[in-house]
Parts: structure tokens; C-alpha cells; sequence
């Protein structure tokens, strides 16, 4: 079985029909692909030729590489197998995604100095969640600073479901709110 090659530098004019026809210049040409914009079906400048023996590869790149058509010097190498993408080092999500796969919520303790001088509020987090579910990183957003401390402090002790992508855990960003009432 033959190689794939990559066919660079097309002139967007060119066609699956006209890159087969110019490779069968060397060989049998098993498949011809000029790669479209999905939206506008317009040639990307690029396509792949499939030729029945890497001899006939080795030839096309030879006769091909760097020749003249219609004004463009074509580039033609091996085609490279596609690489897929890294998945992300961390995910994020929004609070009310995150909220859902929490498994351990220790409430916070409400600060004596805070109660005394009747201080309420929401103490908003930046949480990176580790690939096991706990909590890995904390950074405050905005809240009383006497709310602050015991927000963290709590927080810091919840435990997440995993979170899966593709089936591998990742760590996820997200948002906590905490919020301080007398009510509590």
C-alpha cells in the first residue's frame, strides 16, 4: 500500500478531479481530497493524494515538489498523521455545574467579630478543583475581609465528584459563593 501525501500551496481554482488528474501523471492514484471551508465550500489552498505504491509516492514528491501550477510552486511531502489536540490541562465550569457534583459541603463558621459587628455578605471564590475532587487552589474574588478567612477554611474541606472529559479526569475552574447571614 501506498503513502498519503500532502499537497500544498493549490491554487483555490484547483479540484479533487484536477489534483487526480495531475498525480496520475506518475501513478496510480488510489484517492485525491482538496480540503473546502465547511461553511463557504471554498478550497483551503491544500488537499491529500493517496498513490497505490510508495514508489509512486517517492516520484510525485520528486516531479511534483516545488513545481508550477497555475502560478503557485506546489509543496508535496509525506502527509504527517494527524496529531489529536491535548485535552485541556484544566476545565472551566460555572458555579451551578460545579455546585451539582459536590459530594462534601462543610458550612462555614461565622466569625465572632463579624456576628458582633453585624456584617453580612457573600464571599465569592476562584476554586481549582483537583482531578480527585478537592479542593487544590483558592483565590478571593470580593467579600468582607472578616468574612474572608472562614469562607476558605470551609471550602478548602469540600469534596467534588470528579470530573470527567472524554473519560479522563481534569481539574476544573470555578466560582464558589458563600454566603454569611444572621439566619445561620
Amino acid at each position: 500500500m501506498g503513502k498519503k501525501l500532502y499537497v500544498g500551496n493549490l491554487p483555490f481554482s484547483a479540484t479533487d478531479d484536477s489534483l487526480r488528474s495531475i498525480f496520475e501523471q506518475v501513478g496510480q492514484v488510489d484517492s485525491a481530497k482538496v480540503i473546502t471551508d465547511r461553511d463557504t465550500g471554498r478550497s483551503k489552498g491544500f488537499g491529500f493524494v493517496e498513490m497505490a505504491t510508495d514508489e509512486e509516492c517517492a516520484e510525485a514528491i520528486k516531479k511534483f515538489n516545488g513545481t508550477d501550477y497555475e502560478g503557485r510552486a506546489l509543496t508535496v511531502n509525506e502527509a504527517r498523521p494527524m496529531v489529536p489536540p491535548p485535552p485541556p490541562q484544566r476545565l472551566r465550569v460555572g458555579g451551578n455545574v460545579a455546585q451539582a457534583s459536590l459530594l462534601t459541603q462543610v458550612k462555614p463558621v461565622y466569625p465572632p467579630l463579624a456576628k458582633q459587628a453585624r456584617i453580612q455578605g457573600v464571599v465569592l471564590l476562584e476554586a481549582v478543583i483537583s482531578k480527585d475532587g478537592a479542593i487544590d487552589n483558592l483565590r478571593v474574588i470580593s467579600g468582607h475581609p472578616l468574612l474572608t478567612q472562614a469562607a476558605i477554611d470551609a471550602v478548602k474541606q469540600w469534596r467534588y465528584k470528579p470530573t470527567l472529559l472524554n473519560g479522563e479526569p481534569v481539574e476544573v475552574v470555578t466560582t464558589i459563593t458563600v454566603n454569611f447571614a444572621f439566619s445561620q
